[in-house]
């Protein structure tokens, strides 16, 4: 019968008579004189086997058949090890026999699942060291082969980040919660910047909006993993007021001409008028100072989104002329000449008009 190499051939001798036996195998290999002889060829190939049988009279009888020896195919495949977020590719690199071709080929991978694809594609549940075995085999008798082989999968960082929204002027600063394994940290700001690769980054936007933030991990062997967040740069709050110069006694009038870009809006105007009086809450105000002398009032605005800036000003109280004056004669007879002297006292400045 037709065999795989390197498998036996079992001949099965179906002569009748009392005779003596001689096989030729066919391949230069000396005569075998066993009735039903088992052989095994050393290559596989096509052999004209030849059987004699010789009476003791010195008759003898020939028969002549065919045997072929079939050669498995040579099985082999390549991989790369690979991240355990990405899928593993199998390239089936197997030979085809001499004696006929490739025919069909099996997979059989140790997390218990197997492929009868030429050259698979294979997603691993998780990070290990995995068994991989092939068998191929061919159009003659399914004569096979076997390759094994392991593959590992090596784990994946975990890219994690939080950041919150800030005001204009001030940093960005991500809070960095990623895990596992990991060599490199880059950051992409979103604004065209350079890449930054520090661990624990701050960064500062050149100007108000929203971006996207995204952190790219990499393990020592090579697996990443990223996460994008977005923020947003708020718009500052432009504090701006005027007031004018006042009398002692008389009320100083803020006028609030602060400003912010739309769509944000200003929800708190505070004022603190330099006196140690209380704060005051309003968009504008007025405020009698106590006394005459230079006050640095400042007004505080914040945004919707808690930005805010301040302005401080100085505010003039004057002091208020003292009228008084004396007369050299109080009374006498007409025409009365009077003497009238200004007596008139002013703290600072000078008087302008009587």
């Amino acid at each position: 019968a037709d065999v795989c190499y390197p498998e036996p051939v079992d001949f099965i001798n179906l002569s009748v008579g009392n005779a003596q036996w001689e096989w030729d195998f066919g391949d230069a290999s000396p005569y075998d004189n066993t009735f039903s002889p088992t052989y095994t060829y050393g290559v596989a190939d096509t052999f004209d086997v030849r059987l004699v049988g010789i009476t003791p009279d010195g008759c003898n009888d020939t028969t002549l058949a065919q045997v072929f020896v079939f050669d498995a195919p040579v099985a082999s495949f390549t991989t790369v090890d690979t991240c355990a977020n990405a899928s593993a590719v199998f390239t089936n690199t197997s030979l085809a026999p001499q004696m006929g071709t490739l025919d069909s080929w099996y997979w059989v991978f140790s997390d218990n699942t197997s492929s009868s694809a030429f050259s698979p594609i294979h997603n691993f549940p998780g990070a290990a060291t995995y068994d991989v075995m092939m068998v191929v085999y061919s159009s003659n008798l399914s004569c096979a082969d076997t390759a094994l082989g392991t593959i590992e999968i090596f784990p994946v960082p975990t890219a994690d980040f939080t950041v919150a929204n800030v005001c204009d002027l001030l940093p960005v600063v991500p809070e960095n919660l990623s895990q596992g394994s990991i060599d490199t940290y880059e950051w992409d700001f979103g604004d065209a910047t350079p890449t930054d690769f520090n661990i624990d980054p701050t960064h500062l936007y050149g100007q108000t909006g929203s971006y996207d933030i995204q952190l790219l991990v990499t393990s020592p062997d090579f697996c990443r993993d990223s996460l994008t967040l977005p923020v947003t740069v708020y718009e500052l709050p432009i504090a701006q007021f005027t007031v004018s110069p006042v009398c002692d006694g008389f009320p100083a009038s803020f006028q609030n001409t602060s400003t912010i870009g739309f769509p944000d809006n200003i929800v708190l105007w505070q004022w603190d008028y330099g006196d140690g009086s209380p704060l005051e809450i309003a968009v504008n105000a007025s405020h009698i100072y106590p006394n005459e002398q230079n006050w640095d009032a400042q007004l505080l605005v914040v945004s919707g989104h808690g930005c805010r800036d301040s302005l401080t000003q100085t505010v003039t109280v004057y002091p208020v002329p003292v009228p008084d004056f004396s007369v050299d004669i109080a009374e006498g007879c007409q025409p009365l000449c009077v003497q009238f002297t200004d007596l008139s006292t002013l703290t600072s400045g000078h008087l302008v008009e009587w």
